[in-house]
């Protein structure tokens, strides 16, 4: 209502975008209608029509669309607010107002929203953007985030905590109705993820994430290996399949801590043809991930970088999964690679799993900044057999985890080799 009368904007018009015809009626319009009698209850300068006010003073407008709406309207929104992001399956109501904004010399828009349970939906893509830009790990003035949420490892059923994902506690969201909500979740599991969501903010899944975001970023800087001539490294190589993404890890041990950077491969036909063809696409302007020509993976490229990185750093040794990698394996032995196999079995990632959760959550790790290395991370879960042995796997079969494999390749390779220093 600010931005319809008092925003200073010539023909002002405002979009408010729920998710459905009924929210964007039974609640936004319903709060605009009711704040409108409230300041003009005459009528005199607002009118009220059913899903829109006008301001005809300044023949302002705010209209309210829900993302069942058509969208074959033209726009010149000076301002627009969306609500209860999290539940928008892609970003095409948010795109239509933010580029309906280019006219406008003062634009802004808002996103509003609780944290969901679809990590795969595009308000969690945009939060992860937030975070990387709060973290210094990109850049963008133009967007302002604010998160009201539990820190890691809270108790999400400790009175003394929820001030943090509730700011207005007491005064917009009583303490009572907490306790009862929290209540009910505890003596009904299935309540909640729904609890946790919309009252405290957590991000919930249908798999537990075994290291956590926060962890990842607080552990993330870029690495540059020109920075470490002749310091001794050891590789991971995940070749994968032929037409999906490979990785190829770097660890360099230091005295303090491990630095670990991952270099990523793909064909030029998954572009096209597989199902985060789109996220690959931006991960290649980004400029982290190598793309090979053809329709399989060129495993040339990464034998020419292992070449390269052999120029700076001292290879100690070469892990990588014997399995279909016999051709490249023998090429790279006869460039005089110190090649090691590296199985897959349960027994071999134990070790190295345990060891890399230690080195992070002690911060004695770094990790290049590379959004496909925090991509794999947010997809692993751990698997575990009766012996208590430990190793990643993805959460589901379109989720990537080959970066956290390669890494884990190489240090459980260096766990290995004896140690005559006192390095990590």
């Amino acid at each position: 209502m600010y931005f319809l009368i008092a925003d200073g904007e010539p023909a002002a018009e405002v979009l408010l975008l729920a998710n459905s015809r009924e929210q964007a009626k039974e609640v936004d319009f319903k709060i605009c209608d009711t704040l409108t009698k409230q300041i003009d209850p005459k009528s005199k300068n607002l009118k009220v029509y059913r899903d829109s006010i006008l301001l005809n003073l300044t023949n302002s407008k705010l209209k309210v669309l829900s993302s069942e709406s058509k969208t074959g309207d033209g726009y010149n929104c000076s301002f627009g607010l969306i609500d209860e992001f999290h539940e928008a399956p892609d970003n095409k109501m948010k795109d239509l107002i933010a580029s309906s904004q280019g006219m406008r010399d003062n634009p802004l828009l808002v996103v509003i929203t609780t944290s969901g349970f679809n990590k795969s939906y595009p308000c969690y893509k945009l939060r992860e953007v937030g975070v990387e830009i709060l973290n210094k790990l990109k850049e963008d003035d133009s967007f302002f985030i604010s998160i009201y949420e539990l820190d890691e490892n809270d108790e999400w059923d400790n009175e003394n905590n929820w001030i943090k994902a509730n700011p207005s506690l007491d005064i917009t969201v009583s303490r009572k109705f907490l306790k009862e909500q929290i209540q009910k979740a505890k003596n009904n599991p299935s309540e909640e993820v729904g609890v946790k969501t919309k009252n405290l903010n957590i991000w919930c899944d249908s798999s537990e994430v075994w290291i956590p975001d926060f962890y990842i970023i607080e552990a993330t800087e870029s690495i540059n290996i020109d920075d470490y001539k002749n310091h001794s490294c050891y590789l991971g190589v995940d070749l994968g399949a032929t037409s999906d993404l490979t990785a190829l890890s770097i660890l360099i041990p230091q005295e303090d801590k491990l630095l670990l950077k991952v270099h990523y491969y793909l064909p030029e036909s998954a572009l096209v043809e597989k199902s985060l063809k789109e996220t690959y696409k931006l991960w290649k302007r980004l400029g982290c991930l190598t793309i090979t020509p053809g329709n399989v993976t060129d495993y040339d490229y990464i034998t020419n970088d292992i070449m390269s990185i052999k120029k700076t750093l001292n290879i100690q040794k070469i892990f990588y999964d014997p399995y279909n990698s016999t051709q490249w394996a023998i090429d790279c032995t006869a460039k005089g690679l110190p090649l090691e196999p590296y199985a897959q079995n349960i027994a071999n990632f134990n070790r190295p799993t345990k060891e890399l959760e230690r080195l992070i959550l002690s911060k004695k790790c770094t990790i290049d900044n590379n959004e496909i290395t925090r991509f794999c991370f947010s997809n692993v879960t751990i698997k575990s057999d009766h012996n208590g042995n430990l190793k990643p796997v993805k959460y589901l079969d379109s989720k990537k985890i080959d970066g956290v494999i390669s890494i884990l390749m190489a240090l459980g390779g260096y766990l290995t080799i004896p140690k005559y220093s006192n390095t990590i």
